[in-house]
């Protein structure tokens, strides 16, 4: 028997999409005792025909196959396509790193468009973070522009205050408090805590009392519900309640320039004892508040039967007063029943009006003088009850 030769080897080598694929067709050897020589089984008739010309490239895209010529005997046993399992000589390691290669080069390209989307997004946070910064250094002069002109209005209401009680003292004593009233700060309160389960007007009354609008918003930014507890007296479920409805919001905003009103603080000399206008009758708070009313301006001012709760020897020893020394520098306009107004007030001009129950008209109008006849009539009761109230005082 003749020496064992190696199989005859025929490999394939496709590129497709720039990755590479290597079939093996082995063909093996077998002594021909007849034919005395080693004969090789057929190979498939698509790789004979393949193996004409030799290796061929098909090009870039398409299979780059390596062949050996073909031999043929019937008695061959039949070929068994199946993988390359082994390495053909430096083909195996370059598809290897040729795929490393292509691995790389995508997960770089896909580092790069991260890359350069983090830098975009870096230089727009980069830029709104400057608009940002220029808002709010923007915002933090307005606020103290605000707080100044605020502070410039009180100076000049406690200078009035000030003429008035040197004009009025001791009868009539006004002060002001400034930030007195924290009606709006409450309301603003009230309404963005409603509909959170929370007694609203209870919990607002009860930070209003404990904070300024900025020092709330402040503990609202730092979440500090604790202080909420401590200073406010709510419970930690009210107070968590209170941080998570605020926080956020353009609450925190209105909180810096809610409006805390000035209080002013009116009051009448009562027998010697000071007295609130609340704690005042009606006659009372006008008496308190026509000398105020009727001091230096250079507005109209129109005032409706002051009469009505007041006494005579008031309107005369206090309104009719004050007119006359007023009247040079300030129209005044009074609609009245009382005859010392116009007259002893020493009107310049009179309209008598009449009306029937659903219009009105004028009857006369003029001077005192003009008008005289008609100011008996209507506010004296006829020259007979003049006359007649006369005769009486005088007995």
């Amino acid at each position: 028997m003749a020496d064992r030769r190696p199989d005859r080897v025929v490999q394939q080598v496709e590129l497709i999409e720039r990755s590479v694929e290597i079939v093996e067709h082995r063909s093996p050897a077998s002594w021909c005792p007849s034919c005395r020589r080693h004969v090789y089984a057929p190979l498939p008739p698509p790789v004979v025909r393949a193996s004409l010309d030799g290796a061929r490239d098909v090009g870039p895209a398409g299979p780059v196959r390596l062949r050996l010529p073909a031999r043929r005997h019937l008695r061959l046993l039949p070929t068994t396509p199946r993988p390359f399992a082994h390495t053909y000589p430096g083909v195996n390691g370059y598809i290897e790193r040729h795929k490393e290669a292509q691995g790389k080069a995508a997960e770089r390209s896909r580092l790069e468009r991260e890359r350069n989307a983090l830098m975009a997004k870096q230089q727009d946070k980069a830029r709104l973070a400057e608009q940002l910064r220029t808002l709010m250094e923007g915002r933090a002069r307005l606020l103290e522009s605000l707080s100044e002109l605020r502070d410039q209005r009180f100076t000049l209401r406690k200078a009035i205050v000030a003429q008035i009680n040197a004009a009025l003292s001791p009868a009539i004593r006004v002060s002001l408090v400034q930030y007195g009233n924290p009606r709006q700060y409450q309301r603003l309160l009230e309404d963005t805590l409603k509909g959170n389960r929370l007694q609203q007007r209870v919990v607002a009354g009860k930070i209003v009392n404990a904070f300024w609008p900025a020092e709330l918003a402040e503990i609202v930014k730092h979440r500090d519900a604790q202080a909420l507890v401590d200073k406010a007296e709510l419970n930690p479920d009210q107070a968590n309640k209170v941080i998570s409805v605020l926080a956020g919001s353009r609450v925190l905003f209105d909180l810096e320039t809610v409006e805390l009103a000035d209080q002013p603080k009116i009051e009448l000399n009562d027998n010697g004892t000071f007295k609130e206008t609340t704690e005042l009758s009606t006659g009372q708070k006008c008496t308190t508040i026509l000398p105020i009313l009727l001091l230096d301006s250079e507005n109209p001012l129109l005032i409706d039967q002051p009469e009505d709760n007041l006494d005579n020897r008031f309107v005369f020893e206090s309104i009719v007063a004050t007119i006359g020394a007023i009247k040079r520098r300030r129209q005044l306009i009074f609609v009245t029943h009382n005859p010392n107004i116009p007259v002893l007030g020493e009107a310049d001009r009179v309209f008598v009006m009449d009306s029937d129950g659903t219009t009105a008209r004028k009857l006369n109008a003029g001077s005192v003088d003009d008008c005289k006849d008609n100011i008996v009539t209507l506010l004296e009761g006829g020259a007979d009850a003049f006359r007649r109230r006369g005769q009486r005082y005088a007995s």
